[in-house]
């Protein structure tokens, strides 16, 4: 699912989501008509709850490399 307020990115969103297509037949751009199965979204629904953690561990990480690195000899 996506949302958002703006009537065009909203209307693009629409023609991708069917393969480019505002109306049958017609394809203005390449789009993509994917699903999850049952079993890819029961999996996402159970890993959905830690994203946040997640990404927040991930951004700790990050910070305590860029601390590290700024002790070395060289710039990024």
């Amino acid at each position: 699912m996506l949302t958002t307020s703006d009537d065009n990115l909203a209307e693009r969103l629409r023609r991708l989501r069917a393969h480019g297509g505002a109306n049958e037949y017609e394809h203005g751009e390449v789009g993509i008509n994917s699903r999850l199965d049952e079993l890819q979204a029961a999996v996402l629904t159970v890993k959905l709850p830690h994203l946040d953690g997640w990404s927040n561990e991930r951004a700790n990480k990050a910070a305590v490399y860029s601390k590290l690195i700024k002790r070395l000899e060289f710039r990024l």
